[in-house]
This record gives structure tokens, C-alpha cells and sequence, in this order.
């Protein structure tokens, strides 16, 4: 869930719980993100409901509930052995989307239905990305494609 605000509605916030099940994290997890976007700019497209917004930059974080991983390093792993924690992430991303903009209902404001796409990576893997050339970038980035409905 999330909202938007701002002139032309630019910036937006999203919250997001996930969760992983048994059959892909044992034990179960639930994961949640933050993550904070803007549209600098977007063009619309005459007098139809269509808008481009032909670049959205995000900056986030996410957090895993799971006893196993950490957000201060075990004493038992030498100093800066790890350099992240592995409970908390940072979240990157750009990515485009295309609005549709639907009729108003009695004067109030429009609803729109988006399709989008993002490519995302963590601090880790970009880190490691960086710092390791056998790692290849489809390693490292995550492509979400996806369709955002505008309720309220």
C-alpha cells in the first residue's frame, strides 16, 4: 500500500509485507519494505487518458523477520567480517510506467491504473557486483514488472 502526493503526484511512499512460506523458507518468514519514489517529470499524451513517466528513481530499505539472521555481526565471525547486516537491506531501483487515467465518478478524483516495470538491486549485491567481476549482472539486479491500481 502506499500513497502519492505532491505537485503532479511525483513522490510516493509504498509499504510492503510480504511473506515467505514453509515451502520456500524454513521456518516461514514475513519481510517487510519501505521504499520512497519519485517521478521527476511526466508527459501526457494530448487530451487521452494516458501519462508517461519515463523514469522513477527509489530508494528503500527491507527487513526480514527470521531469529537466523542479524542485524549487528555475531561476536563469533571476526571484526568487519561481514560488511552489511543480513536482516536489513537497502533497496535501489529506476525503472518507467505508463498511467491510465479513469473517468472520474461525480467530480471526485481520478483513479489510475499503471503499468510499470523496475530494476532493483540491495546494497549487497551491487557491493559485491563491484568487488567481484565473476559475478554477472543479472545476478545483482531484479526486474519487476507489474500493474499498480490506484483505489483511493
Amino acid at each position: 500500500m502506499g500513497w502519492a502526493y505532491g505537485k503532479d503526484l511525483r513522490w510516493e511512499s509504498d509499504l510492503s509485507v510480504g511473506f515467505l512460506p514453509k515451502t520456500a523458507s524454513t521456518p516461514p518468514k514475513a519481510v517487510f519494505a519501505f521504499r520512497q519514489s519519485v517521478a521527476p517529470f511526466a508527459i501526457r499524451l494530448g487530451h487521452s487518458p494516458f501519462t508517461i513517466r519515463p523514469a522513477t528513481l527509489s530508494l528503500g530499505a527491507s527487513y526480514v523477520d527470521d531469529k537466523k539472521l542479524w542485524l549487528e555481526q555475531p561476536d563469533r565471525y571476526p571484526v568487519r567480517y561481514y560488511k552489511f547486516p543480513t536482516r536489513a537491506s537497502l533497496i535501489m531501483g529506476f525503472g518507467q510506467r505508463c498511467d491510465f487515467r479513469l473517468p472520474s465518478a461525480r467530480g471526485k478524483r481520478s483513479k489510475t491504473i499503471s503499468v510499470y516495470y523496475d530494476l532493483s538491486t540491495y546494497e549487497k549485491y551491487l557491493m559485491s557486483g563491484v568487488q567481484n567481476k565473476c559475478i554477472k549482472f543479472s545476478d545483482i539486479i531484479k526486474l519487476d514488472i507489474g500493474l499498480r491500481i490506484q483505489i483511493l
